[in-house]
């Protein structure tokens, strides 16, 4: 979600003991479902090569999160990126959370060495009924830009709260209006047997997944994936239980009716091969194979609809 349309002011005006300032949120679905804080940092946080963001996110398991401020020598720590908004140059904090935890409070603390800073709390949740309360077709551009957003934070807010339930293992409401296309049903593949694939799964943590499961003991030793726009996406592989693992993470609300596909060699064997595949097929076969349970069909449904709102708001057909 463009941060420029949906910058929402936190109502803080307050100095914490390490010079910082939290000044506004917006709310990120690029990939992962969260919240990005902005803060107004003194020049000795600003420069500082150890401060960073110190995240918590309650829920049956807690989890934390840490993000620098300054970019690290290890480039796989995540940290702020600048933002200007106005004649202001903000630092933002990105926060992801499970859509499981979109009702959870975030516990946010600058941390610099022995210092301290305040701690805060907010949800993607708070965010969402914010922008629902001041989403106006007719009123400011702001209130516009909510307005425009308010059917995938709908249908976000839902998916969430049937995340939850289904982990929570509560029954809510079915979910009976919905049917996902047969368009979705499937794969194709070019395979060395015809045994090799093994099916998939999604992942619903603080991001979306993608697994691909091949039934060899050999070890894959090339993989490459693109989405059906052609751009290049970043696989992992893994190797479990005479299964080789290939996984796409980071799949963003409007990607997941996307087709990926995988190209990719086993051991010593020459050729190349491919799976290409839809997450939404995961979500098909979870509602039509009559053997899924009825919390497990109620969360497809519910992805289904959020894909299908981001769709629209990012402006793709789905």
């Amino acid at each position: 979600m463009p941060d420029e349309h949906v910058f929402v002011n936190a109502g803080f005006d307050f100095c914490d003991g390490v010079g910082a300032r939290l000044v506004g949120h917006t709310l990120s679905l690029n990939g992962s479902i969260g919240v990005n804080f902005y803060m107004d940092l003194d020049e000795s946080v600003a420069d500082s090569d150890t401060a960073y963001m110190y995240f918590t996110i309650p829920g049956n398991t807690v989890t934390y999160q840490t993000v620098y401020v300054n970019e690290q020598s290890d480039a796989s720590l995540p940290y702020a990126e600048k933002k200007t908004v106005g004649d202001k140059t903000y630092y933002v904090f990105p926060c992801s959370v499970a859509a499981k935890e979109i009702y959870s409070d975030i516990t946010a603390q600058i941390i610099d060495g022995e210092d301290h800073g305040d701690s805060y709390t907010y949800s993607v949740k708070e965010y969402a009924d914010y922008l629902l309360e001041n989403a106006n077709d007719k009123g400011t551009d702001e209130q516009k830009a909510y307005y425009a957003a308010k059917p995938l934070v709908e249908k976000m807010l839902q998916y969430g709260e049937y995340a939850r339930a289904y982990f929570d293992d509560e029954t809510l409401n079915s979910i009976t209006d919905v049917e996902i296309p047969s368009d979705f049903e499937g794969y194709s593949a070019s395979l060395p047997d015809n045994d090799t694939f093994a099916g998939a799964t999604l992942s619903l943590k603080s991001e979306t997944t993608l697994s691909l499961y091949i039934k060899k003991d050999s070890t894959i030793s090339y993989a490459f994936c693109e989405d059906e726009n052609i751009n290049a996406r970043t696989v992992e592989t893994a190797a479990s239980g005479g299964y080789q693992i290939i996984r796409i993470r980071n799949i963003a609300a409007n990607e997941l009716q996307y087709q990926y596909t995988v190209h990719f060699r086993i051991g010593n064997d020459p050729n190349t091969y491919y799976v290409k595949y839809k997450p939404m097929a995961y979500c098909y076969k979870v509602v039509n194979d009559g053997k899924s349970d009825g919390k497990l069909i109620n969360l497809a449904k519910a992805l289904y609809q959020y894909s299908q709102a981001a769709n629209l708001y990012f402006g793709r057909e789905g």
